[in-house]
């Protein structure tokens, strides 16, 4: 199994990050809120797809494995994705369209730059441990 096309979409994933976070400020947000929710709407797109593929593909591989160390890896991994799931999906929840993002900028910049941070560490860990352990495998 080749982790190649997983790492260029979190490649994608962390530009999409990239290029939201350098229009989360306070007056930006009055005039681009309604860009800045679709590059949202956009890089959670992203996200899910790439999820549904890891779902279907790299954790039913590892999580049936005959090493223990590496079924119990995935385990892990796939109970915090569940974790992150559940926290984009509030968040979507609660920023969903334009007028809520201009009626709160500060709290939507705060909670926006919080998820990119876990998104940013989770896309690094599973490159640097997830994905090393796949490229391992025989």
């Amino acid at each position: 199994m080749n982790t190649q096309r997983y790492r260029k979409q979190h490649e994608d994933i962390l530009g999409a990050i990239d290029k939201i976070d350098r229009k989360l400020d306070v007056e930006m947000l009055m005039f681009n809120a309604r860009e800045v929710r679709l590059l949202i709407s956009g890089l959670f797109g992203k996200l899910k797809f790439h999820l549904s593929i890891e779902d279907k593909v790299i954790y039913p591989t590892l999580l049936r494995h005959e090493d223990s160390n590496i079924a119990h890896t995935a385990q892990r991994f796939f109970d915090e994705m569940g974790d992150i799931v559940d926290l984009l999906n509030s968040y979507d929840k609660r920023w969903s369209n334009e007028h809520k993002i201009k009626e709160r900028p500060l709290e939507f910049m705060d909670e926006t730059q919080a998820i990119f941070k876990k998104l940013v560490l989770r896309t690094n860990v599973e490159n640097k441990e997830l994905y090393a352990l796949v490229d391992e495998l025989p």
